[in-house]
């Protein structure tokens, strides 16, 4: 199957990667709001062809596109491309809200095109081990977990970080869904929120390397924490922010009635999975899993929904990035933007089935 990138920013290169080397899949053109950005960049990767949307759209052995334009350009774009004919995978988040992706759905039904969302992190091996522990019963029944992301500190190294403090910025958008993924992954689809933000500055001093000096408005709540309520029931205690930069918690952790598991960074495909059983005296590092759909080197990239998207539309298989569960956690994130100390409880109106386990080596 012939995929198409369209935008090549800073994670484009993480795409590239996974696509070729653990995917197996040809990239046969590259597209930019900058078509001469395109260029260089197909041509440093060795990509046939290049240039802008329209391109794309014209291009008819383009079968799937990956979306890694701006969150501000993910509807408009991904829109377009479904009514070229295009199969889409489109980074997160996944539209600016509810309505809109359900438009994008209802458009990909009516094309008959497959629809995917990033993230794809919980395919790999971390995700996968937490998750067969899990159905192991290794840790007894879940009651609850923590969540907790601190500040990517992107205006030291993003040229651009403007769009992380926008409206479609902020930690619960940015950092967020690859939190929220991987927890439906492991315990089911969530049903209720509660939330309350803060923002502990107003604007933001940039020092990435050529910007030192600039400065960028905070239009959006920089510290966000929450209690997302999952089937058991489960609650996880969430704290997302982009204005605490040390710290010792860790990433996530899921208590159950037998012990406790400590995942890596839900951003990262690797990273050691620790067990520790109630009255144990120490923690126990997991042997990874190894999910059958990699192959090829190991190193962090992307890709992996849209491989299974590819193998989908070849043959049939497992679709876990689908777009009902890239709209589950859209509605999910923007309810806790939503939320504050006045609006209690927030029922989840979309729900979704817990992706499949993978199948394993």
């Amino acid at each position: 199957m012939n995929i198409g990138i369209l935008g090549v920013g800073s994670v484009f290169g993480a795409y590239m990667r996974g696509l070729r080397a653990v995917a197996g899949l040809p990239v046969l053109r590259l597209a930019s709001r900058d078509p001469e950005r395109a260029r260089a960049a197909a041509e440093a990767a060795g990509v046939p062809r290049w240039g802008g949307l329209d391109d794309f759209c014209a291009d008819d052995d383009v079968e799937l596109v990956v979306n890694l334009t701006p969150p501000a350009a993910h509807a408009g774009t991904t829109l377009r491309l479904l009514e070229a004919g295009k199969h889409v995978f489109v980074e997160k988040p996944f539209a600016p809200d509810v309505a809109a992706a359900q438009r994008i759905i209802d458009a990909a039904a009516s094309a008959d095109r497959l629809l995917g969302c990033a993230p794809d992190v919980f395919l790999g091996p971390a995700g996968q081990t937490a998750r067969a522990a899990l159905d192991a019963g290794m840790i007894g029944r879940p009651f609850a977990a923590t969540s907790f992301v601190r500040s990517s500190r992107v205006e030291t190294w993003h040229p651009d970080p403007a769009g992380y403090f926008g409206p479609l910025g902020g930690p619960v958008l940015d950092w967020g869904p690859y939190h929220v993924a991987l927890l439906v992954n492991l315990l089911g689809p969530v049903r209720s929120v509660m939330a309350a933000g803060v923002r502990a500055r107003d604007e933001v001093a940039v020092s990435a390397p050529g910007r030192t000096g600039d400065v960028v408005p905070v239009a959006v709540d920089t510290h966000v924490s929450a209690v997302l309520e999952f089937p058991g029931p489960c609650l996880v205690t969430a704290m997302y922010s982009f204005d605490v930069w040390e710290t010792t918690l860790p990433h996530l952790e899921i208590y159950g009635t037998e012990g406790t598991l400590r995942l890596p960074d839900p951003t990262r495909l690797h990273g050691t999975v620790e067990f520790r059983a109630r009255g144990a005296d120490a923690w126990t590092a997991l042997p990874a899993v190894m999910p059958r759909l990699l192959r090829g080197e190991l190193r962090e990239f992307r890709g992996l929904g849209v491989a299974e998207m590819a193998g989908r539309l070849a043959g049939g298989g497992e679709h876990r990035t689908d777009a009902a569960l890239g709209l589950h956690v859209l509605d999910v994130l923007t309810a806790l933007g939503e939320c504050s100390m006045d609006s209690g409880s927030r029922k989840i109106r979309s729900t979704v089935a817990r992706p499949a386990a993978m199948e394993l080596e």
